[in-house]
């Protein structure tokens, strides 16, 4: 694999405006979904942040890749901080990690990839802060992802832009067939039957659902049948 291993994430907290509910939650930013998400409300300075088992992996937190959505607001400008503490950003006992050589960064993410960051690699430091600077907004944060190595790891171009090539060739190509690769592509709404409770809203619930799930109601879409039914 191109990605190493990550380091584990154990908690989370959030410094933010009013959350709506537990799905808003900052844990959302370490629950190993990118379609989940931690989000805060308009506010100045908000911050998410996340503790690292920063020994299993030598003792020190060298990169962090950033997984959010500028949807509903920008993430940007805003600054990763590595310390020794939820919500650390103070010079004396974290520093801040860099992108492109930038401490404060604009860049926003795209397409769902990741914004990737190099840090230093201090001992001792086990939390990563993502702190919003400049005007108030909101934020959205998908994931927060750690590693030991301090070289950056590289993303495939199968986790993002090769995928909705992909996607965008089967819809265009889409033609009456018994096999769905070749009829289109096969979309799902969110009607109450995903399995939201254990993080998995891409999956059927089949446990502690009421009434229970047998089954997915879906559409084959394409270019010539652009409508879901």
């Amino acid at each position: 694999s191109l990605l190493p291993p990550a380091l584990p994430l154990t908690g989370a907290q959030a410094n933010c405006g009013p959350e709506a509910d537990s799905f808003f939650g900052a844990l959302k930013a370490v629950d190993g979904s990118w379609l989940t998400h931690a989000q805060c409300w308009s506010g100045s300075n908000n911050w998410i942040s996340v503790r690292t088992e920063a020994d299993a992996g030598g003792g020190v937190i060298g990169s962090v890749q950033i997984y959010a959505s500028g949807e509903h607001d920008r993430l940007g400008p805003f600054e990763v901080w590595v310390g020794a503490s939820f919500g650390d950003t103070a010079p004396g006992s974290a520093e801040r990690c860099t992108a492109n050589g930038s401490q404060t960064i604009s860049q926003e993410p795209t397409s769902g990839m990741p914004v990737l960051l190099a840090c230093g690699g201090s001992r001792g430091a086990s939390y990563v802060t993502l702190r919003q600077v400049g005007s108030s907004r909101g934020m959205v944060v998908h994931e927060i992802v750690a590693y030991a190595n301090q070289t950056l790891p590289q993303i495939p171009d199968v986790a993002g832009r090769d995928i909705i090539q992909g996607i965008n060739a089967r819809y265009s190509r889409g033609k009456p067939s018994r096999t769905i690769e070749n009829a289109g592509v096969l979309v799902h709404i969110f009607d109450d039957t995903e399995d939201w409770r254990n993080g998995r809203p891409w999956d059927l619930c089949v446990r502690g659902c009421d009434p229970v799930i047998d089954h997915f109601s879906a559409s084959v879409i394409n270019a010539k049948r652009p409508a879901v039914y």
